[in-house]
């Protein structure tokens, strides 16, 4: 970790209409802002980028836009050579929404899925991923799910997202 600090802007929608729910993932360098982490090629299945050499303090920003209150499930994928990593999920004003250990899974290429649940306001707000601890790990996507039927994602870059079906992609 070289202390790189770097800017992209990505803009995740999230529509509140009645339904059976939807997922929105977010790879993990999509961030729209970040503090001491590196990309690289991942192992993991689909193939792309994660993110890694995650220090202690590290961060990154994901800009979010809730069309309701509300509850919501956030997947992390990530790969972890060490027992003790973890991370929290923070809002703009520094609160902490979730603090999330990160199991030991073999190596930084070996993927496991791990989850906690926060609470988003309406509209539209950042939320970072921070690490708390000493022990490094990587990170490839996160998933935001809610009981929701529609989402929409808008991007600024081509990076290809990975959806489901309920959910419409708005490339810009």
């Amino acid at each position: 970790n070289l202390g790189g600090i770097g800017r992209d802007t990505v803009q995740v929608t999230v529509n509140g209409t009645s339904g059976s729910g939807s997922t929105i993932r977010i790879e993990a360098e999509n961030y729209s802002n970040m503090s001491g982490v590196q990309t690289e090629n991942t192992q993991d299945a689909g193939g792309g980028k994660d993110v890694g050499w995650i220090d202690n303090g590290d961060w990154m920003d994901y800009s979010v836009s809730a069309g309701s209150a509300g509850s919501y499930t956030v997947n992390f994928r990530v790969a972890a050579p060490f027992s003790g990593s973890q991370v929290q999920i923070k809002n703009s004003a520094g609160s902490v929404l979730a603090t999330v250990n990160v199991p030991y899974t073999g190596g930084f290429q070996t993927w496991q899925t791990v989850s906690a649940n926060i609470t988003l306001a309406a509209g539209t707000q950042t939320i970072r991923v921070q690490s708390t601890s000493n022990a490094s790990f990587n990170f490839n996507w996160l998933e935001i799910a809610s009981g929701i039927a529609s989402a929409a994602v808008s991007k600024t870059d081509s990076t290809q997202l990975v959806s489901s079906p309920t959910i419409s992609e708005e490339m810009s």
